[in-house]
């Protein structure tokens, strides 16, 4: 089972006929905008939130898609070009697996007590377009990750403008996340190391 949590706004007093992932779920309020439900957990990682949440004002759908886990894509090559495979393409789900795990990994910094700040969006839809403003924003992100924390020496350097003009920035990008994710788990895991020492020995 996995458990997700959505934010759909501090004003929420109610979420009716949610589903995750078209299975019915029920989430309940943990704390001001903060909601939780137990679901049956998905292989690829991507858990997406229909619904209705409700407030003072009336009610109003909800859809709100969650990633948990990091799955990043860092080795196309020509190929995948000269087949037109779907990997030689950035779509609304490639931009949100992306979000999502900047999401997860700013999430797993602040629990350690680094702090980052971000500003995701996990509601990519097909017609959507790539401005150059949104570009910015998940360039800013990545810039606060990495600035938050520390990498590798042959993690790419982030670009000075994400324009997915090539496979190898397309590559790049998700790289610096891996390499960040790669990181944190190895960090988490001294800690869960470090824990069932101690516990051991007393």
């Amino acid at each position: 089972m996995q458990t997700v949590i959505i934010n759909p706004g501090a004003a929420v007093t109610a979420i009716r006929t949610a589903k995750v992932n078209g299975l019915t779920a029920t989430f309940s309020k943990k704390e001001a905008n903060v909601w939780q439900a137990q679901v049956k957990e998905a292989v690829n990682g991507r858990y997406e939130v229909t619904g209705t949440a409700v407030d003072s004002s009336g009610s109003w759908p909800l859809w709100i898609v969650k990633y948990y886990g990091v799955s990043l894509i860092t080795d196309r090559t020509q190929a995948d070009l000269d087949n037109d495979t779907a990997r030689a393409y950035i779509d609304h789900d490639d931009l949100n697996r992306l979000e999502g795990a900047v999401q997860w990994i700013a999430e797993h910094l602040q629990d350690a007590g680094y702090p980052v700040r971000i500003t995701e969006r996990l509601n990519w839809l097909p017609a959507d377009v790539r401005t150059q403003s949104e570009m910015d924003r998940l360039r800013d992100n990545i810039n606060n990750l990495r600035s938050a924390y520390v990498t590798v020496s042959t993690t790419p350097r982030t670009p000075a403008s994400i324009t997915y003009s090539s496979i190898n920035q397309a590559n790049e990008i998700e790289q610096i996340l891996a390499d960040l994710y790669q990181l944190i788990n190895g960090m988490e895991s001294q800690y869960r190391y470090s824990g069932e020492a101690i516990a051991g020995e007393e």
